[in-house]
């Protein structure tokens, strides 16, 4: 069944690209038939967070050269299957309004990582999204930017599943989920706490899904995952002894 999610932000910085892939690790880890595709196409990053730098065609060879997207479509050593586009600044030209087409026969479940901000590249996102979530951090410039995100998006017929609140330390000075839904009007769908450990996993190049399924964002994204999937998850017991000790293997 095709169904194209766009993961959007008003601004970068957020960690829209993070929220990508491990939202779509963790739909992968419960069962769904999921694709993650890198449009971020000039300043891509999957690959990266992935720890894969090496592939013969991209996202970038399937919109310019009219290849069918399997054929630069990736499985990772977890089983997700990725779509990465080039580092190469040769590639800074291509034309996004291409990104269209490339949907047209997707048959399966796609999270599309989209450029920050409302510029050409983001808007061709929107046009082949059928739904989208939109990431934001609980500062008042990422919250600005999301509400102009929304609008546009809207305006443009997609499907806004609800926003990701991400990095959050409980401070009194952040913006509150109650708060980012009352001048935006879209629900707080998770908030995705400030956790060490998915700096960590960024260093060793992993998912924190993959690098410490124990950790507290780990969990939050498997909790969207469940929400988006309608797959049954719930929180292991002894999470926070469990974590400790991954990290301790982690460190080993």
């Amino acid at each position: 069944m095709r169904r194209v999610l766009g993961v959007l932000s008003g601004k970068g910085g957020v960690g829209k690209t993070t929220v990508s892939t491990n939202l779509a690790l963790a739909m992968h880890n419960l069962g769904e038939d999921v694709v993650v595709v890198d449009a971020d196409l000039k300043n891509p990053t999957l690959g990266i967070q992935l720890g894969v730098f090496d592939y013969d065609n991209t996202l970038h060879d399937v919109m310019e050269k009219g290849l069918p997207l399997l054929e630069a479509m990736y499985i990772h050593k977890t089983g997700l299957k990725f779509v990465p586009s080039h580092v190469s600044l040769t590639y800074l030209g291509v034309d996004s309004s291409k990104l269209k087409k490339v949907f047209e026969e997707a048959y399966f479940t796609s999270i599309i990582d989209s450029p920050p901000g409302l510029g050409n590249e983001a808007l061709s996102v929107m046009e082949v999204c059928d739904e989208a979530l939109v990431v934001t951090t609980p500062s008042l410039p990422d919250v600005a930017g999301a509400m102009r995100t929304i609008e546009v998006a809207k305006s443009m017929g997609v499907v806004i599943k609800g926003i990701i609140l991400n990095k959050v330390m409980k401070k009194d000075y952040e913006v509150t989920a109650s708060e980012i839904e009352a001048v935006t009007g879209t629900p707080v769908i998770k908030v995705i706490p400030w956790d060490e450990t998915l700096l960590r996993s960024l260093s060793y190049k992993q998912p924190v899904v993959e690098f410490n399924k124990y950790s507290s964002s780990a969990m939050s994204f498997y909790e969207l995952a469940s929400k988006l999937t309608g797959v049954e998850y719930s929180r292991p017991s002894l999470a926070k002894l469990k974590s400790m000790f991954k990290l301790m293997g982690n460190k080993l």
